[in-house]
């Protein structure tokens, strides 16, 4: 067994050594996605975008430029991970092929590639969250209101356990 993992860490390290050397990629990394997010955000106008969440039933109204914002940051990072990978796959073929011939088992730089992909894309996407987050930070949702049909004892405990981030949010909730 620690043959394999000793193989498979050997493998996934030089993976994402390959990636680092990658420049630009990391440039796109780090220029593209607030590039990307801030011209979704600004190309947009701010009317808000009329929705029903499913979930709960709620309707709910976000400014289309920060929908788009999202959209484009979540765009951005597949965009890049995809491209990553491609880079990565496309340089390190002979070194792949190398290895191979060379006895080293195929199933363990397969794993090493795919494991590599995981890790980038989740750096990515922290990073792009961590951008988004720069730029528009959402509401928590345990200051969302219940909606209006919940009944009176969840209303007050709502009212009662909403902080000072809640502070004047009413239910809206029309008189029957």
């Amino acid at each position: 067994m620690r043959f394999h993992l000793t193989r498979f860490a050997v493998a996934t390290r030089f993976t994402l050594i390959e990636h680092g050397r990658n420049r630009f990629a990391m440039v796109l990394v780090i220029l593209f996605v607030p590039v990307w997010a801030s011209l979704a955000y600004l190309a947009m106008p701010d009317t808000p975008t009329r929705m029903r969440l499913r979930a709960t039933g709620e309707a709910l109204a976000p400014h289309g430029n920060e929908l788009t914002a999202i959209s484009g940051a979540l765009n951005a990072v597949t965009l890049i991970t995809g491209f990553m990978m491609f880079a990565a796959t496309f340089s390190g073929s002979g070194f792949d092929r190398r290895l191979a011939m060379a006895g080293y088992p195929r199933a363990h730089l397969v794993l090493a590639k795919v494991t590599a992909l995981a890790l980038v894309s989740a750096a990515v996407a922290a990073y792009a969250t961590a951008v988004i987050c720069l730029a528009w930070t959402p509401a928590s949702l345990c200051c969302s209101p219940p909606p209006c049909s919940a009944p009176d004892s969840l209303t007050a405990l709502w009212e009662s356990s909403s902080g000072p981030c809640c502070a004047g949010k009413s239910r809206g909730c029309s008189p029957s």
